[in-house]
């Protein structure tokens, strides 16, 4: 009981911080499952404490008229069909050339309108980039389960990348987000050499009593995976920094960024991480 009551506080401190193309995009509804694979008791239970700690989410139209008074970027409305109803977010992009997209998969107490901007950059150097509230989550339907949500993601993922056949794919998932990325990913080609991939603050397990199909040690990419980097703040306090999933990283001749001023994503004020991370994705 006291190891669940600290994982539940180190996962609720995730909100310190302060598809497609429009709104009417559909695609073929994602699969659907109420099937819990952390217990049928505690992933409902912890997926409702977490949206609470998430918060109700902006109205779409008041947050796009209000940021559209911040920026010249482009900012309007995405969804993408499920099963039973749709994902909710938003979709920010420039007025220069296309290169592709960035698709950011957040921390599970983040919602779409809590960190849009802070991906400007991207949409100022040609990326469109994509954030959706999770099942259940802001303004989001659907049901919360990590099965479903997986789901999500990889039908989102392959749809984006046919969308953006002959571009750059992004993916960038956070805490929570990168155990939801590196299970959508297990499947697919890691030799897309147009793919980039960042997991930021992702432990090698799932706090809870999870199917092990689903811990990120279990679905870590292939060798010699050159597109992949893991970043690591070594004075994170949610997801501490572990000694042998780094070596076993490293041992796959993987990229691991290891930054000694940084903690959890959002956890401590004057980190560089956005800057380091834009650097591998933004490369020649």
């Amino acid at each position: 009981m006291r190891i669940l009551i600290i994982t539940l506080f180190a996962f609720l401190t995730t909100s310190c911080f302060s598809i497609s193309s429009a709104e009417d995009y559909t695609a073929e509804p994602t699969v659907n499952s109420d099937e819990s694979v952390c217990g049928s008791f505690l992933e409902p239970f912890m997926f409702l404490l977490f949206r609470s700690e998430a918060g109700a989410a902006k109205d779409a139209n008041e947050f796009i008229d209000e940021t559209k008074k911040q920026t010249s970027l482009n900012i309007e409305k995405a969804k993408i069909e499920i099963s039973d109803g749709y994902l909710r977010g938003y979709k920010l992009s420039g007025n220069s050339k296309n290169n592709g997209y960035l698709l950011v998969v957040q921390g599970n107490a983040m919602l779409a309108d809590h960190i849009l901007m802070d991906f400007k950059n991207y949409a100022m150097a040609g990326y469109d980039v994509y954030i959706y509230d999770f099942r259940d989550y802001g303004l989001s339907d659907g049901d919360s389960r990590l099965k479903s949500i997986v789901a999500d993601y990889e039908k989102m993922i392959t749809d984006l990348n046919q969308q953006y056949k002959n571009k750059k794919h992004l993916l960038y998932g956070m805490s929570f987000g990168g155990i939801v990325l590196l299970k959508a990913l297990r499947d697919m080609d890691f030799s897309n050499k147009k793919m980039r991939v960042v997991l930021d603050s992702v432990p090698s397990e799932i706090p809870f009593d999870c199917e092990k199909a689903y811990n990120p040690i279990e679905n870590l990419p292939p060798s010699d995976s050159g597109n992949f980097m893991f970043f690591v703040g070594e004075k994170d306090s949610i997801t501490p920094p572990e000694k042998e999933f780094i070596e076993k990283i490293k041992g796959l001749n993987i990229k691991v960024q290891e930054i000694d001023e940084c903690g959890h994503p959002y956890e401590i004020e004057g980190c560089n991480r956005f800057e380091i991370i834009k650097k591998h994705f933004i490369r020649e």
